[in-house]
């Protein structure tokens, strides 16, 4: 691609040398180099792109894009763009290079503290149903088909979204269902995808570590309706937004049109709910017709995310007898609220929970279909490296629903996992010592759980859901919350 074609919409301070050459690809890692790339100085926060310019330059640079132009070298003879943000930069760069794919595709974009995965998958269900083949973007995995990537990010970084988006579209997609963290707003890395629809599914405490305030917080989710949606160049656009949650006017983009959802109120209503451990049936009623959804994920609270999918799939076109169906049909979400298949009585469940609140929705929702006298026992950890002020809070939360709680350790990462669990265990109810124990390791802990527990009790295993490892210091290590549960009850 032409280097004058590459920077098409790029806001440069200062351009030094001829535009008239082709870049063979982008590169902001100067360990991944080819010669004849562009090289993108972007600022980390572990690392800053300009230590490595000399490297760059070294290797062949065919461009060097920068915020300061002093430190390229004077040996260097090739394009030296000048940018105030090279992290916005790349964004624009990214896009143009992959030839801006995300107008090729119908853009679904979900943002929220919780139920974002689900909502991705039921509108990926739906959308294929409906012949419109759909990739997805987010925790679990990045895939479209048999083409699966392992995820870093739950949103990638500028350059691997657009790569990707490239790819599918090739491939044959038509659509792209892609989690939006509040992370991935702030360091810029969808404001070159051109969204049809932004999906709001709630908000609750979540990345203070990283956002400091619950105001920023906020304002940073609001950026994929306010600017990043509304400067879309799609025709016809819409946000969806959950109408139980309280910030959702918070959302709310001026001048495009909106669908509410809910169980009370908004535009996309599911009523007379029927849940089970097996199963969530409800009356549907939307501005395009109503039907009976019947599917095998379970809690209300799936349910909103159901909601807010087929807002998104009834702005693709689809028909609701077609949506109807595929949810039927659905496939449940690895790791989200899934029961874990053993021939023993007990009914273990594994669930990615990880906030107070979502803590809350889940074991809610257990125990109000649980029997009287049977028990419910948590276990649960809290990451390390991530929002500490949430952890007292998780354990309230888990006590306030739970007969029993085993506090243990989650990823630990850098942080001493005793020390995460003290922590945690400062938010235990007064008085509930004999209520709660803690184990370190994990294995241990969830084994502790099934042996308190009888015929008829429910356990959860809160926290990690999908994930096969634990992070321990830098490293992964293989652990399965899933699979220890059947190694166990099969011993």
């Amino acid at each position: 691609m032409k280097l004058k074609k590459l920077i098409e919409g790029l806001s440069s301070l200062s351009v030094r040398g001829s535009l008239d050459l082709d870049v063979n690809g982008l590169c902001q890692d100067s360990r991944h180099f080819q010669p004849g790339d562009a090289f993108v100085a972007v600022r980390g926060s572990q690392f800053d792109g300009h230590l490595f310019i000399n490297e760059a330059s070294g290797k062949g640079a065919s461009v060097l894009i920068v915020e300061d132009d002093r430190v390229v070298p004077i040996k260097y003879l090739g394009p030296v763009i000048k940018v105030e943000d090279t992290r916005r930069a790349l964004d624009t760069l990214a896009a143009n290079f992959f030839g801006r794919p995300s107008q090729k595709l119908f853009m679904a974009g979900v943002t929220g503290t919780n139920g974002k995965t689900t909502t991705t998958y039921f509108l990926e269900t739906i959308l294929n149903a409906a012949e419109i083949p759909s990739g997805v973007i987010g925790t679990i995995d990045n895939h479209y088909k048999t083409q699966k990537q392992e995820t870093v990010n739950t949103t990638p970084g500028a350059l691997e979204v657009q790569e990707l988006l490239a790819k599918w579209a090739t491939l044959g997609a038509k659509a792209t269902a892609m989690e939006v963290t509040s992370i991935a707003l702030a360091m810029r890395r969808v404001d070159s995808v051109e969204f049809d629809v932004a999906i709001f599914t709630n908000l609750t405490r979540d990345h203070l570590d990283f956002h400091k305030t619950m105001d920023e917080y906020i304002k940073t989710k609001a950026r994929l309706f306010k600017e990043v949606l509304r400067k879309s160049s799609k025709k016809n656009k819409r946000a969806v937004l959950n109408a139980e949650d309280s910030h959702y006017k918070l959302m709310a983009p001026d001048q495009i049109p909106i669908w509410t959802f809910g169980f009370t109120k908004g535009d996309i209503q599911a009523t007379d709910l029927r849940l089970n451990l097996d199963r969530s049936v409800f009356q549907l009623k939307t501005p395009l017709g109503t039907a009976e959804i019947e599917m095998p994920m379970i809690g209300k609270y799936m349910v909103a995310n159901a909601l807010g999918a087929i807002g998104a799939a009834l702005h693709a076109g689809v028909k609701i007898d077609i949506i109807a169906g595929a949810l039927k049909n659905m496939t449940p979400v690895k790791g989200r609220l899934e029961k874990v298949s053993t021939a023993s009585p007990l009914r273990v469940f594994v669930d990615y929970a990880h906030s107070d609140d979502s803590l809350k929705n889940v074991l809610g929702f257990l125990k109000s279909l649980k029997e009287a006298n049977n028990k419910i026992i948590t276990v649960f950890g809290c990451g390390g490296d991530r929002d500490k002020g949430k952890r007292p809070l998780m354990m309230k939360a888990a006590q306030e629903f739970s007969d029993f709680v085993v506090v243990t350790s989650d990823n630990p990462r850098t942080e001493d996992p005793n020390k995460i669990i003290s922590e945690i265990v400062d938010g235990a109810l007064p008085g509930s010592v004999d209520l709660f124990t803690t184990e370190p390791d994990r294995r241990s802990a969830i084994e502790l759980a099934i042996k308190k527990s009888s015929p008829g009790d429910v356990v959860l295993i809160a926290g990690k859901g999908h994930e096969d490892y634990q992070i321990i210091g830098a490293k992964k290590i293989p652990f399965d919350d899933i699979e220890v549960v059947k190694e166990y009850l099969k011993s």
